[in-house]
């Protein structure tokens, strides 16, 4: 049943000379990959930060990103 196959998507950050890719940029993806009845979005998270320790306050923003 072709429903129940998940549609798994993702967002690429963009290096420039940062350092570090822009998350809102890379964001702008996801709303388009939902409407298209994506459910999971993937993404690797030392492409937007350097230190581990900011991982959580990643995901938060991301989340937030993405609800709107």
């Amino acid at each position: 049943e072709p429903r129940e196959i998940e549609l798994v998507g993702g967002i690429r950050g963009e290096l420039g000379g940062a350092g570090v890719a822009d998350l809102e940029e890379a964001a702008a993806a996801i709303p388009e990959q939902l409407a298209a009845g994506y459910t999971t979005i993937c993404f690797k998270p030392s492409q937007f930060i350097d230190d581990p320790r900011e991982l959580g306050g990643l995901c938060r923003r991301l989340v937030r990103l993405t609800a709107g």
